[in-house]
């Protein structure tokens, strides 16, 4: 029986090295477009169906830029069925210069974490010991200029524990020393590891002190004793303040999430289409290099068939390199995409979630393509008669 030939496997690949390396930069690139434009969407989608049924948001009716009094966080934290709440204030400002954006948010710590860090709700937490955890969220609480910045944003930014972080306020007008007393991680992936959180105390003693605004706060968060509570809880929200300045609009958590997904409007589609599109486009290069090798090997099929190989082999000769090129730029792929877990998309915030499976994905597309462009030459090249072939030009 004839030996398999493996030493032929790569000897066509070196020969056209070139058309080689082209086919293989449109396969990477395509699967990178790919992996790229579907984490966005996916990452979107997750950021709406990861919203907690047990929270709802209170913004006002006019603008969730539109800032609402300070007392009423404390009217809404008592109606009936409501656990707890916290305010949320965007708060802007500037660090070293604009293009030095992260986002900043003004809370009250202890609120705050009655909201988002405790119990079987917690979305963060600050470390994996509990005693560490809760000397962190004290120290939060206690240190007046103290802040929590989240995981990703301490990576990209080289922030740890400790670290001073002045800002200079816009909307709040002021010089602002923040000092690092705790760094975050998430549970859910719709709540991003890139935001620093300070005191709302501290922002609005300095932004009253330079004439800035005072007593104001951006959205009020409820946490509810029952997600089935939703409903009523709502309607008496908006109900206290429908006859007031400060009318209200009153969702869940996941409905205030899906309005932000919403401001995409078709983009996601728009992102799906360039998606398939990249990837079409980079099959038909794969598929034409493939054709053009099979015409250039169709004498070489014929030797191979007279000293005595079968049709397996030359059909896993010519089939090889279309795999092998595709299932090389999945295998490179896969983990970049894989690395952009948790990354934050610039200028947007849009926190990016990565399935575990994604890699396998990424790698399973580049193998499919690779078969998918290859068989067909491969089987051109297998059904050639020894007579045909040895008579064929290139």
């Amino acid at each position: 029986m004839t030996r398999f030939p493996y030493f032929l496997l790569f000897a066509h690949l070196r020969r056209n090295w070139f058309r080689a390396a082209l086919t293989f930069a449109s396969v990477l690139v395509a699967l990178l477009i790919f992996g790229l434009l579907r984490t966005c969407v996916e990452s979107l989608e997750i950021t709406v169906q990861a919203g907690n049924s047990s929270r709802l948001v209170t913004q006002s009716s006019i603008s969730l830029f539109k800032d609402l009094p300070r007392k009423m966080a404390d009217e809404v934290k008592e109606v009936r069925g409501v656990k707890a709440s916290t305010h949320l204030t965007w708060f802007g400002g500037t660090w070293i210069s604009v293009e030095h954006f992260f986002a900043r948010f003004a809370v009250p710590p202890e609120d705050f974490r009655a909201v988002y860090g405790t119990g079987d709700s917690a979305d963060i937490f600050l470390s994996e010991d509990p005693a560490e955890n809760e000397r962190l969220w004290k120290a939060f609480s206690e240190n007046r200029t103290g802040c929590l910045i989240g995981a990703a944003l301490a990576k990209e930014r080289g922030f740890e524990i400790g670290t001073r972080i002045p800002l200079v306020g816009s909307i709040f007008p002021g010089t602002y020393e923040l000092d690092v007393v705790g760094i975050y991680r998430s549970k859910n992936p719709a709540f991003d590891e890139s935001t620093l959180w300070f005191q709302w105390d501290y922002m609005n003693e300095v932004s009253k002190r330079n004439g800035g605004e005072a007593d104001v706060i951006g959205v009020v968060v409820s946490l509810l004793h029952s997600p089935e509570d939703a409903g009523r809880v709502t309607e008496e929200i908006d109900a206290m303040y429908r006859n007031s300045a400060y009318r209200t609009r009153t969702q869940t958590e996941r409905a205030f999430q899906a309005q932000f997904a919403s401001m995409w409007g078709g983009m996601p589609t728009f992102f799906n289409f360039l998606a398939l599109v990249a990837i079409a486009a980079s099959f038909v290069v794969t598929l034409n290099t493939m054709l053009l090798n099979y015409r250039e090997r169709v004498k070489e099929s014929g030797v191979l068939k007279t000293l005595g190989f079968g049709d397996g082999t030359v059909l896993a000769l010519t089939l090889f390199e279309s795999v092998f090129l595709c299932a090389l730029a999945g295998a490179i792929v896969a983990p970049i995409i894989l690395s952009m877990h948790k990354a934050v998309v610039p200028g947007i915030n849009l926190p990016l979630y990565v399935a575990p499976e994604s890699a396998a994905a990424i790698f399973g597309l580049g193998l499919l393509m690779g078969l998918a462009a290859g068989v067909f030459p491969a089987r051109q090249s297998a059904k050639l008669k020894i007579i045909d072939a040895l008579r064929s030009r290139a």
